[in-house]
């Protein structure tokens, strides 16, 4: 998923720069999306249960997000250990 491209509800918004992974569960926690081509220079955390539909075919992940409310997601900063994910509903 590395590279998809992120679709909101209301238009694209970036890609997956990097995946948080739960080495225990081996579960991902979030996904750090790279929104540079739309709202520049910034990474946002969004929770996978926003997740809508991941396309294999045409390498992209819609989420169940407006655009708003990925901008309201908590900034990436990857020198904190633990990262507060984006809420999973509109």
């Amino acid at each position: 998923m590395i590279g998809y491209h992120i679709h909101a509800k209301d238009g694209d918004i970036g890609h997956v720069e990097e995946l948080l992974v739960d080495d225990h569960a081996w579960a991902i926690r979030s996904l750090i999306v790279n929104t540079t081509n739309w709202w520049f220079g910034h990474h946002v955390v969004v929770a996978p249960p926003s997740i809508e539909a991941v396309s294999w075919r045409d390498a992209s992940v819609s989420i169940g997000l407006t655009r708003q409310a990925v901008k309201d997601a908590p900034s990436y900063d990857p020198t904190t250990a633990s990262q507060d994910p984006a809420p999973s509903k509109k």
